[in-house]
C-alpha cells in the first residue's frame, strides 16, 4: 500500500546547516510532542567503534529538548538492552531508556513464549552463538530462555568436535556442563537421553568462526537436532531452526577500512553448507533491512512518544500511533538502513523516510542500489533536514 507524504520529498544532498530555523523552534515549543520521530543506526551514525561522532550528542540533545521521540536501531548486539543503553548514555552524554535501544537480537525475546517459527522456545534447548565470552548466553537467559548452550559448552564436553581450536583456555573461562550428554555411537543409553537442540540463534558476530561453523553444521545435519547423529536426506525437514540476528557484510570500526560483520559469517556458513549438501542454507534472517526490525522499532517509537506525552492510559494508544505521521530513519549503510526504511510498509500508516549519512559505511562516489530520501553529511544534518521538512508540512 502506498503511503501519502505530507509534502514532496526529493532525494538530494545538502550542505552542512548552521541552525534549525527559528520559525520551527517556535512551532515545536507549542506542541506537547511532535507528530514525527527518528530511528537512528548507531555504528557509523552516532559512534565509530566506541568513539562518539562529533555531532551525535548535539542531535540527540536537541530532540530531547523538543520532546521529539527517537529510538536507536542497530544490527549490533551482544549486550543486554539495559546495559547497552547505559553504555551509550555514558558515551553520548544523553540519557537513554532501555526501551529506546533495539538491537538485532531484541526481537528474539518474543520467541520465548510464542513464535511464528514453531513451538515456544522457553524450555527447548537453544544453541546461542556469537559475542565475546558468555555475554550472549546471559542475554538469552534474561529474555527467558531456560536451556541455553553454547559452542564452548559442546567443545569443552568433547574437544574432538573441533581438533583445530587453540582457544581452550578462553573457553574454560565460561563454558558450562551440558544438561545432557552428546550422542556417541558407543553410548549404551537411548537417543532421547542425549542433548537435543531445538534451534540455533546467532545473536552476534562470532569470535571463533571455525568452531561455530562446525557446531552449527553438526546440529543442522543431525537427526532431529541430536548432536552427534547424522540425518538421512528424507529426515532433514525436522532439522532445528537457524535464525541469525543480522546480516551486515561490513561495519565501520577504528580501522580505516570496513570490517566483516555477521553477514560475513553467514556467507561463510552458507558456503560450507552448500559445498557439503548442494543446497541453499536453510536460515531465517532478522535485523535490518528485514520487516521485523522496523516493525519492532516503530512500536518502540510509538511507546516512547506516548511516554513523552505523559499518558499511560491504554485507550490513548491508537491516537498515539495515528499521530506519528513521519518517521525518519538515519543510517550509514544503503543496503540495510536505507533499503529497510524504503521497503517497510508501516502497519499504522506512518511515512518512513531514509536519510543516508557519510560518516560510516557509505562514501561519496559509492554506487547506490537504493535511493535515499536525502544524502546528508552527518546525524545533525539529518535532524536538521527532517525538522525543516516538517516545518514545510
Amino acid at each position: 500500500m502506498a503511503h501519502k507524504r505530507c509534502c514532496r520529498l526529493v532525494p538530494q544532498t545538502i550542505p552542512r546547516p548552521a541552525l534549525i530555523s527559528s520559525s520551527h523552534r517556535r512551532a515545536l515549543s507549542t506542541r506537547s510532542s511532535p507528530n514525527y520521530g527518528f530511528v537512528f543506526d548507531i555504528d557509523g551514525v552516532l559512534l565509530r567503534s566506541k568513539t562518539p561522532l562529533a555531532p551525535a550528542a548535539k542531535a540527540l540533545k536537541y530532540l530531547r529538548a523538543h520532546r521529539v521521540p527517537f529510538v536507536l536501531l542497530t544490527n549490533g548486539g551482544g549486550y543486554a538492552e539495559a546495559e547497552r543503553a547505559r553504555m551509550l548514555a555514558g558515551l553520548l552524554d544523553v540519557p537513554l531508556a532501555e526501551a529506546q535501544v533495539v538491537q538485532a537480537h531484541t526481537p528474539f525475546q518474543t520467541f520465548v513464549r510464542e513464535s511464528k517459527h514453531g513451538p515456544p522456545m522457553q524450555r527447548r534447548v537453544v544453541l546461542v552463538v556469537g559475542g565475546a565470552g558468555d555475554r550472549c548466553r546471559a542475554v538469552a537467559e534474561s529474555y527467558g530462555f531456560e536451556n541455553v548452550v553454547t559452542p564452548a559448552d559442546i567443545y569443552m564436553h568433547n574437544p574432538d568436535v573441533w581438533p583445530s581450536s587453540s582457544l581452550v583456555e578462553y573457553y574454560k573461562g565460561f563454558a558450562r556442563p551440558l544438561p545432557k550428554p552428546l550422542f556417541t555411537p558407543s553410548a549404551t543409553h537411548t537417543l532421547e537421553e542425549n542433548i537435543q537442540i531445538g534451534a540455533v540463534l546467532v545473536f552476534n558476530d562470532p569470535v571463533d568462526w571455525g568452531l561455530d561453523i562446525q557446531i552449527i553444521m553438526d546440529v543442522l545435519l543431525a537427526y532431529r537436532g541430536f548432536h552427534g547423529t547424522l540425518s538421512k536426506p528424507e529426515e532433514q525437514d525436522a532439522r532445528p531452526l537457524l535464525i541469525l540476528a543480522a546480516n551486515d557484510l561490513w561495519y565501520p570500526s577504528r580501522y580505516h577500512l570496513n570490517r566483516l560483520g555477521q553477514g560475513g559469517f553467514h556467507a561463510a556458513l552458507a558456503g560450507v553448507w552448500t559445498a557439503a549438501t548442494g543446497t541453499p542454507l536453510p536460515s531465517i534472517l532478522y535485523g535490518k533491512p528485514g520487516y521485523e526490525a522496523y516493525q519492532f522499532a516503530e512500536a518502540r517509537l510509538v511507546a516512547h512518544k506516548k511516554l513523552l506525552r505523559g499518558s499511560h492510559d491504554a485507550t490513548d494508544s491508537q491516537e498515539s500511533v495515528s499521530r506519528l505521521k513521519n518517521i525518519y530513519m538515519v543510517g550509514d549503510n544503503p543496503n540495510t538502513d536505507i533499503k529497510g526504511a524504503n521497503d517497510f510498509k508501516s502497519p499504522s500508516g506512518a511515512n518512513w523516510h531514509s536519510l543516508l549519512v557519510r560518516t560510516g559505511v557509505f562514501n561519496d562516489g559509492d554506487p547506490l542500489d537504493v535511493t535515499p530520501t536525502a544524502i546528508v553529511a552527518d546525524v545533525w544534518d539529518a535532524v536538521r533536514w527532517a525538522v525543516e521538512n516538517e516545518s514545510r508540512c
